[in-house]
């Protein structure tokens, strides 16, 4: 009996799909003699009913196969499908702005994936929820709390440490050189920037460096957070590959790429980590009780947990906080630790930059005292070789996935509700029809009299995300980078190691848009020696 109910199933479930593919290509059809309205962008050849997606599981990581494949269909807007879902990628900043500024709320949806689902816990954070009342919400603690001016202000003390901070770290790299040269002392600048990023992030989410309170001589990272920070870019990572499953969403679980895998384990550290501190966070608030004055408010989870509601109630509750906190861990991190380890390579390969922005900080701040976020508007060659790593070396393939929340279109094709639009960084970066010589580092072509800015609301260059789904860390993000390589500049002469080629190797890792291996170069100090400050790693 059960053998005969067994093939009925069998023979239901596959007539049923056989069905639903006839139906779907002959709806594929009619759309084709609807006429021009319905158009679609260009599409690349693929199979009936998966459309691209041989290509797609193929050829990885996928993100440089879109665009290679965009390269030779010469097209700015391509129309990719995987399975029933269209996938729409742009590579102008003109239909990049028709996106985020035209037609804004259209697209203010993100696709459901599973890789978002896992990050956000579920769509309990903010950056990859849907568009609605629990999103605008979770924005609205993020611009009118956390990005306020009141509370960065507040945290501007922290953010200063690890400045002095960052500067102690490498010194005392340089102090315990077994190898000095003329030149100086051999570093990694990918791990120094990496450490200094964590820290601040530290320090501005839980108000302090360490997980627990075991501090590095040095200025390290210790190992539960090397092992935090590790599990934030390996979940980004995951983030922009293209699972089979964000597509035909019944193989979830089934791992069939073995990234799942790698993205559970991933989250479930940076959440292990994050949950130890949330929990310290509840009992003292819990003692506090209803004290919510600014004295007891010492980093975002004491902003957060000092949240009421209009009954008098938390605001969020821990799990909220905790899936918030993820977030905050996940989005933009990368973003210094790409730009700073780029701009500096650039740079070496470029002495005139280098001197150039040297210059530059020695007018504006001089050597009597260190950089400070307040130089920031003054320092715009700085400001402009970070924007023009921005562009020709963004961080990521392409800016959090859109969706389009109805028919509509986009250059004028006919773009289906559901489809996910995917704004390419480098596509729009690096297209010619925007910049002269566009795989040219050339600073310069950003300054243009008024004050630069790494914000570019144009999108002829993606540093932050814009429109009502962009960054809301921008001011934070940019003062942040900016100080970072402020102080980098500052504090050390920066050669090309001895021994090694007279060019750095700009070359481009093949997994992602980080550099393929971490810049080394040698350092050695320019100031007088009690400019540096001594590292602390205890309360701001």
């Amino acid at each position: 009996m059960d053998y005969y109910m067994n093939n009925l199933i069998f023979l239901v479930i596959v007539t049923f799909s056989i069905t639903l593919n006839i139906l779907f290509i002959l709806k594929g059809v009619a759309d084709r003699f609807l006429g021009d309205r319905k158009k679609l962008p260009p599409c690349p050849r693929g199979f009936p009913i998966i459309g691209n997606l041989v290509g797609m599981l193929r050829n990885r990581p996928t993100s440089k196969w879109l665009l290679r494949v965009m390269y030779d269909m010469k097209t700015d807007i391509a129309c990719f499908r995987f399975g029933r879902v269209h996938v729409i990628v742009i590579t102008s900043d003109v239909i990049a702005r028709e996106v985020v500024r035209e037609k804004d709320a259209v697209f203010a949806d993100r696709p459901d994936s599973y890789s978002a689902k896992y990050i956000s816990g579920g769509y309990n954070g903010v950056v990859f929820d849907e568009y609605g009342e629990r999103q605008k919400k979770m924005k609205k603690v993020m611009l009118s709390e956390l990005m306020s001016t009141k509370a960065l202000n507040l945290l501007l003390k922290a953010r200063n440490l690890e400045s002095d901070n960052l500067l102690a770290y490498v010194l005392n790299i340089y102090n315990k050189g077994q190898s000095k040269t003329k030149n100086g002392v051999a570093v990694n600048v990918r791990e120094i920037v990496c450490t200094h990023t964590h820290n601040v992030k530290m320090r501005l989410l839980f108000g302090r460096r360490q997980f627990k309170e075991v501090t590095m001589d040095d200025g390290s990272l210790g190992l539960m957070e090397k092992e935090h920070f590790d599990a934030i870019f390996k979940a980004l990572d995951c983030f922009f590959s293209f699972y089979i499953a964000d597509y035909y969403p019944f193989f979830r679980g089934w791992n069939l790429q073995g990234e799942e895998v790698e993205l559970r384990e991933a989250v479930d550290i940076i959440a292990k980590y994050n949950r130890m501190i949330i929990n310290e966070k509840r009992e003292l608030w819990k003692e506090k009780n209803k004290n919510c004055d600014d004295a007891n408010k010492k980093d975002w989870l004491d902003i957060l947990f000092s949240l009421k509601d209009a009954n008098g109630k938390p605001l969020l509750t821990p799990q909220e906080i905790t899936h918030l906190s993820v977030d905050l861990d996940v989005v933009g991190i990368d973003n210094a630790v790409n730009v700073i380890e780029w701009t500096l390579a650039e740079m070496l390969n470029h002495r005139e930059i280098l001197e150039k922005a040297v210059e530059e900080i020695d007018e504006v701040v001089g050597k009597d005292r260190l950089v400070q976020e307040s130089d920031v508007p003054n320092l715009n060659y700085v400001k402009a070789c970070c924007r023009e790593t921005f562009r020709l070396h963004p961080t990521n393939p392409f800016l959090v996935p859109h969706m389009a929340r109805h028919d509509t279109t986009l250059a004028g094709y006919f773009i289906p509700k559901g489809s996910h639009i995917l704004v390419s960084r480098p596509g729009v970066g690096r297209n010619p029809k925007t910049w002269d010589d566009p795989l040219i580092y050339r600073p310069e072509r950003h300054i243009t009299g008024n004050e630069v800015k790494l914000t570019e609301p144009d999108l002829r260059l993606v540093s932050f995300g814009t429109g009502r789904r962009g960054c809301v860390g921008a001011k934070l993000g940019t003062s942040m980078i900016v100080t970072l390589l402020g102080r980098l500049l500052q504090g050390f002469e920066w050669t090309i190691p001895p021994g090694t080629t007279d060019k750095v190797e700009l070359v481009e890792s093949k997994e992602n848009l980080f550099m393929a291996n971490p810049l080394l170069a040698c350092v050695k100090p320019r100031l007088h020696a009690n400019m540096y400050p001594k590292l602390w790693t205890g309360p701001a």
